[in-house]
């Protein structure tokens, strides 16, 4: 959320092992944005519009690593 300039669903104490993120703002479809992760950047994170909003599922877990996390974030810089 930092890297984006956006933030979370909720507080941060209120996650444990997943997160929501708002995403950059972007007129493009979530099953579209999901798809272009999936194939291009193989990153598996579903995308949702609520309330005019994109916002991203993330998950930790223990054979995630923080590099996966960057590239996530980079697959979005300069949106």
């Amino acid at each position: 959320a930092r890297r984006w300039g956006t933030g979370l669903a909720a507080p941060a104490e209120m996650f444990a092992a997943m997160a929501v993120v708002r995403l950059p703002d972007s007129p493009r479809d979530p099953l579209e944005i999901t798809q272009w992760l999936r194939e291009e950047k193989r990153i598996e994170a579903p995308v949702h519009r609520i309330d005019g909003a994109l916002w991203v599922r993330i998950a930790a877990q223990a054979y995630n690593e923080p590099a996966e996390y960057e590239r996530l974030a980079a697959a979005f810089a300069g949106t």
